[in-house]
């Protein structure tokens, strides 16, 4: 430990810490925020935050590795280090008595030990007020960069399960439930087994179709201009075979090309019994 080191264990840690606690942290959009004093007075316990959960024993091994660099045992202070469930990608220190306690992110939990190390430096050093090395901001900078992609992959594909579009209604619609309507087409036309995924209204009265079937992730959304007591049940049940079968049968490649309404497809649609009654219907239906 140098000479400067001591003087600020001395006169940023210590002596700061025993009237109030100090604490600061950083993230992907500030590695190097200052240290602020929280609003905990002298004597106040710390509470045990839910969201807060014990390292791994290979990320433990890794912090105390840092504390020991920086000979903390010696200088009296007790090492507290847990996984935090923060929203982002952020780690936080907090120096009071003889108490510095980390927290790292809990998207962090599966990084290599060498990341762990790169934040408890940066932690420590922006404790000390010292400058931030380098190398240990580019491993930090290159294990957030990794993290960020996974978690917007994440959440985009979370949105798409659970969220279909703001352009779709639930299936329940004022005349026709399109969920129970295809439970009854799977029993009678894909003898029970058809894969049930979710299948919507649209939001508004389409113009250039009556159904569409998504792959990624698969859905079905049915225009709701046939939510109407005037249409005909089998003219919506004939829809959305239709787009059930774009699930069952999927796309072929035909002469080297990619064809959803293949022959098969032909033949499996025409075996609707009211086909042609529904064809009839739509081809006048406004």
């Amino acid at each position: 430990m140098t000479v400067r080191q001591e003087f600020l264990f001395e006169n940023v840690i210590h002596s700061e810490s025993r009237a109030r606690r100090i604490r600061g942290g950083y993230g992907p959009t500030d590695l190097l925020a200052s240290f602020e004093p929280s609003g905990l007075e002298p004597g106040e316990g710390p509470t045990r935050d839910p969201r807060e959960y014990p390292l791994s024993s290979d990320h433990r091994d890794a912090l105390n590795e840092v504390y020991e660099l920086y000979r903390l045992p010696t200088k009296g202070f007790r090492l507290e280090a847990n996984y935090y469930r923060y929203s982002g990608l952020t780690h936080t220190v907090r120096a009071r008595g003889d108490r510095l306690s980390i927290r790292i992110s809990h998207h962090f939990e599966r990084q290599p030990q060498e990341v762990i190390k790169a934040i408890g430096n940066v932690l420590i050093r922006k404790l000390l007020r010292l400058p931030v090395r380098r190398k240990e901001t580019s491993l930090c900078r290159e294990a957030e960069a990794r993290l960020a992609e996974t978690l917007a992959r994440r959440e985009q594909q979370r949105a798409k399960e659970h969220e279909p579009s703001r352009h779709c209604r639930p299936p329940q619609g004022r005349v026709y439930d399109l969920e129970a309507m295809a439970r009854e087409l799977s029993e009678r036309h894909f003898g029970g087994s058809f894969p049930m995924i979710p299948v919507y209204w649209s939001a508004k009265r389409a113009k250039r179709y009556w159904g569409k079937y998504y792959p990624d992730p698969p859905r079905i959304v049915i225009n709701a201009k046939l939510d109407r007591p005037k249409v005909p049940r089998y003219v919506v049940e004939a829809v959305l075979y239709h787009e059930m079968l774009h699930h069952s049968i999927g796309v072929r490649t035909v002469c080297g090309r990619k064809r959803a309404h293949t022959r098969e497809f032909r033949a499996a649609e025409r075996q609707f019994p009211h086909y042609t009654s529904a064809e009839a219907f739509l081809m006048n239906y406004r």
